[in-house]
C-alpha cells in the first residue's frame, strides 16, 4: 500500500485502519495518546464506550511509557500484581504506563461526576 497515495487520494479511513493495526508500543501510538487534542478525543470515545458496556477500570499510577511497555513487560507486570495479591498486598500493582489519554478520561470521569453531584446535591460542590 502507498500511504502518500491513499493520503493524496483522501483515503483517510484506509490509512486510520492501518494505524490501528500498530502495536501499542509504537511511536505513532506513543505519539497519539502524549498529545493533548488527540487524547481528549480518544478519552471521550473509550469513556462513551465504558457507558455502553457499564465497565469502569481502575486508576493506575504513573509508570512506563508506552514504547517500554511491550508484551514481555505486560506479563511481568501480570505476574507482579498476581504474587502481589497472594501475598496479602491489596494496593501494590506493578506501575502500568499512563498516558495523557489516561488522564483525559479521569479529568472527564471526575468532571462527570461532579455535574451528577452538582445537580442531586447543590449545596455539596459549593463549600470546595
Amino acid at each position: 500500500m502507498d500511504l502518500a497515495a491513499s493520503a493524496r487520494d483522501h483515503r483517510w479511513r484506509q490509512i486510520i485502519d492501518l494505524v490501528h493495526q500498530l502495536p501499542p508500543e509504537s511511536r505513532t501510538w506513543d505519539a497519539m495518546v502524549r498529545d493533548p487534542q488527540v487524547s481528549e478525543e480518544i478519552a471521550a470515545m473509550m469513556l462513551a464506550a465504558q457507558d455502553s458496556d457499564d465497565t469502569s477500570d481502575e486508576q493506575r499510577p504513573r509508570g512506563l511509557s508506552l514504547r517500554e511497555w511491550t508484551p514481555e513487560v505486560a506479563a511481568v507486570a501480570a505476574l507482579y500484581d498476581l504474587v502481589a495479591a497472594l501475598a496479602g498486598a491489596r494496593k501494590v500493582r506493578f506501575p502500568h504506563p499512563v498516558s495523557l489519554v489516561d488522564e483525559a478520561m479521569t479529568r472527564q470521569q471526575v468532571a462527570s461526576l461532579e455535574d451528577v453531584i452538582a445537580q442531586m446535591t447543590p449545596h455539596a460542590l459549593a463549600s470546595r
